[in-house]
């Protein structure tokens, strides 16, 4: 059985969504702005004008809800249901910065390191399940950084396999000619460590394109820093690493002995590059704080809901 919208006297027409509203209403029922008693008014729908039906409790929806596949998509219920579900996903969104701010503030630290990553990990969550609380172009940028983070990871794991199994395949092939060994094992860490130089800056790209629709310019300049400063600081660090590597391979194919004070200090300078990556991951934590506040009024960063309107789940 439809419900008929009682309204006599017109709908109000709110000045800041555009979004219209039954006559006598204080505020916008979709974004919660007041209305003025001078605000422009439309004519009403005709009285029979079915706009929802009340759905048994388990045929999807609540009791006492209606289904919103019954809305009017025009109507001011719908936009009042539109409007709480943005409201849920801003709320996971502002969960979901949080917890990565923690992440990063962690992240870097040899100690709480798993916590940060355990924090980051539950934080990506959370902005991926929040991604439909702002406009279209805040959704694409969370699914590229998604997709973009998830092929990082597994380009980093087909790499490692495939390294490890070309170096397990030139040392037995050959076997009795130690310079051949040398030269294949060499050639094929020097590609696994240009990969690796590639996938660590494809992978801190990603915390830039997550929030990068929402974060204003500062907070916009925070991110590229953070960006550049971590991208070349595991740059310098693969260098160095590849640099000992290849000393060791140097002197084995020379027949000399490798230095193994450079070895020792391996773990100290490992440490060192650790402590480095706490500048850009301190930038990147101001700049998901300032963009977690500032996201809370997203109408204040010219930021509206999803056009044209559509569902948000």
């Amino acid at each position: 059985m439809g419900v008929t919208v009682p309204d006599p006297s017109g709908w109000l027409v709110c000045g800041g969504c555009s979004g219209a509203n039954p006559a006598g209403s204080k505020f916008c029922n979709r974004c919660g702005s007041p209305l003025p008693e001078d605000a422009v008014r439309i004519p009403p729908p005709p009285e029979d004008l079915p706009v929802a039906r009340a759905v048994p409790a388990g045929e999807g929806a609540p009791p006492g809800r209606p289904d919103p596949w019954d809305l009017d998509p025009l109507g001011p219920e719908a936009d009042l249901y539109r409007h709480e579900r943005e409201l849920q996903a801003r709320d996971r969104t502002d969960r979901g910065l949080l917890a990565l701010v923690i992440g990063f503030a962690l992240g870097w630290i040899p100690i709480l390191q798993y916590f940060g990553a355990l924090f980051t990990l539950v934080g990506l969550i959370y902005v991926f399940l929040g991604r439909n609380g702002y406009d279209r172009l805040h959704h694409r940028n969370v699914l590229a950084g998604g997709a973009l983070l998830l092929l990082t990871m597994a380009l980093l794991v087909v790499v490692t396999a495939g390294e490890v199994a070309y170096l397990l395949t030139v040392s037995q092939s050959t076997v009795g000619s130690p310079a051949s060994a040398v030269a294949g094992l060499e050639s094929g860490l020097q590609d696994y460590f240009l990969a690796l130089a590639i996938l660590s800056v494809l992978g801190v790209l990603a915390n830039v394109v997550l929030i990068y629709r929402l974060a204003d310019r500062f907070s916009r300049g925070l991110l590229w820093g953070g960006f550049l400063l971590s991208s070349l600081f595991s740059i310098i660090m693969l260098v160095y690493l590849w640099s000992i590597v290849a000393q060791a391979f140097s002197a084995v194919a020379t027949g000399g002995t490798v230095d193994v004070s450079q070895l020792s200090g391996l773990q100290g300078i490992l440490l060192i590059s650790k402590l480095a990556q706490a500048v850009p991951a301190l930038l990147f934590a101001w700049a998901y704080q300032r963009t977690r506040v500032q996201a809370k009024d997203p109408h204040a960063l010219g930021l509206g809901t999803r056009t044209p309107r559509g569902w948000c789940y």
